[in-house]
Order: structure tokens, then sequence, then C-alpha cells
């Protein structure tokens, strides 16, 4: 049985952690695993993540519905392909839909592969170091001021990618695109805001794939906790927003780095000590 504690310190860190780029995923199992957290905490992962999915919603919902709003175009492109040319939120949405497909991709074909991967701390130790070094490396690259309607079709697929394989727990989905994005001189603000929406697609579809086969399995008594481990996951996740919006502003995604480091020694030691 899980406690309603334990439901909202996992609904704090995957609210902070799910858009602060340290992964939430890697910090939800070293919490879970030092917390004793087991049977149907697989169905609470979901719902958290449903959470933070609500609170990027909000938090971009002007871009999502401009986006809406262009996706008849898609059904009309020969009609009107002048003026397409110009809308900037056509083009990206042709950017979500294309970075959204090796996302899905690599999800289906390594699921079982990356839910293995949810058992072991010791590995998350690792890869989340990794994410550190990524982290810092993006952060090392020279500002620009190159916006995301700039952004090539190649570029969506790529960032995709490292969204992708971003289901590794303990690799940063948000740190993994927005380090890419980075990289091929996208400036900061616009880096986050592409990572935030490329994410929406993915999060959504995982969790009603997930939810499916999972909710039959949670006893009613669990359902109120885990509401409030959700509400908690969307306050904390938006606030978790504004902060990473802010770090990018100022470029200062290194101290990120640290943390992801010092999170990693810390998981190699309670292991070593038999903690985890």
């Amino acid at each position: 049985m899980i406690s309603v504690i334990k439901a909202i310190i996992l609904g704090v860190v995957q609210g902070l952690t799910e858009f602060l780029p340290v992964s939430s995923s890697g910090h939800l199992v070293l919490f879970q695993s030092f917390l004793n957290i087991g049977g149907n905490s697989f169905f609470l992962d979901v719902m958290l993540h449903f959470g933070t999915l609500i609170a990027v919603a909000l938090f971009f919902r002007e871009d999502i519905w401009k986006l809406i709003k262009v996706v008849p175009l898609l059904f009309c492109v020969s009609r009107y392909r002048e003026s397409l040319r110009e809308n900037s939120y056509f083009h990206l949405l042709c950017l979500i839909i294309i970075g959204t497909i090796p996302t899905l991709i690599i999800g289906l074909a390594f699921k079982e592969l990356f839910k293995s991967l949810f058992q072991s701390p010791l590995i998350i130790s690792f890869t989340l170091a990794l994410t550190g070094l990524m982290l810092f490396s993006a952060d090392r690259v020279k500002k620009t001021t190159r916006k995301m309607k700039e952004m090539t079709f190649g570029e969506s697929f790529l960032i995709g990618v490292a969204q992708g394989l971003a289901i590794t727990p303990g690799i940063s989905r948000s740190g993994s695109t927005i380090s890419t994005a980075l990289w091929r001189r996208i400036s900061p603000e616009d880096a986050g805001r592409f990572s935030f929406l490329l994410s929406l697609p993915a999060i959504l579809g995982a969790n009603l794939l997930e939810a499916k086969d999972v909710w039959g399995q949670v006893p009613a008594g669990e359902l109120k906790v885990i509401a409030i481990g959700t509400l908690v996951a969307f306050l904390s996740g938006l606030a978790a927003l504004k902060l990473l919006m802010f770090m990018l502003q100022k470029q200062r995604l290194r101290y990120f780095a640290y943390y992801c480091w010092s999170v990693s020694v810390l998981g190699l030691l309670l292991f070593s000590l038999g903690y985890l």
C-alpha cells in the first residue's frame, strides 16, 4: 500500500525532474527503491507523468492552440502552398510530426528493454552521469539567436532520435532534446519550447498505452493516494517549467550537470552500502 506521504514525495520528484533536465525516470526509480515502493508503483509512474503532461499543456497553451488551428492545413497543402511557407506554426507542426516518428519507432521496438532497466539503480546511476556530461557540453555552446522557424526537418528528426533514446531511465528527455537543439545552434529559449512541445505526443501516447495495461490492476483504495500524487506532480511541474526556461535564458545548464553528477555519485554510494 502506497502512503500519502510517499505519493507526495514522488509527485514532487516527478514534477521537478520531468522538466528540469535531470531525468524524472531515474529519480523515480532511485526514490522508489529507497522508499521500498513496489507492487502497483508502475501505475503511479504513469499517473505522475500524466500530471506533468497537464502542466506542460497549460504552460504552452498558446502555442498548442495555434498548432491545433493549423492542423486542417495538413490536408490542403497544395491549395495554400504559398501561405504555408510563411506560416511558422505550420512549419512547427511538421517539425513535431517528423520528430515524433523516431521516438515512436524506438519506443515500440525497445519497450521491453527499456522497461527492464527500470529495475537497476546501478545502471541509472551511470546514465545520470551521462546526462550530466551531455548538459555540461551543451552549456558550453555559444548562445545564438537561431529560431525554431529556421530548424530543418533533418534537425527535428535528430532531436526526435534523442527523445527516443531518452526512454532509458537516467537519461533526461528534456536534457537530451534541449542539448541536441543547442548543439544545432538553436536559441536556448526556442530549444526549450521545441523540446516540450515535441514531448506532448510522446508522453500522451505512452500514458494511454501504459494506463490501458495496468488500470485494472490497481486496488480502488489506492486511487485517492495516486490522485494526490498526480496533483502534486502537476503543481511542482509548473514551477519546474518556469525555473528551467529562466535557466535557459541565463545559459546555466551546467548547474544541472553538477546536480546529475552528485546524484549519480550518491546513487552509487547507496547501492554499494545496500540501501538501493
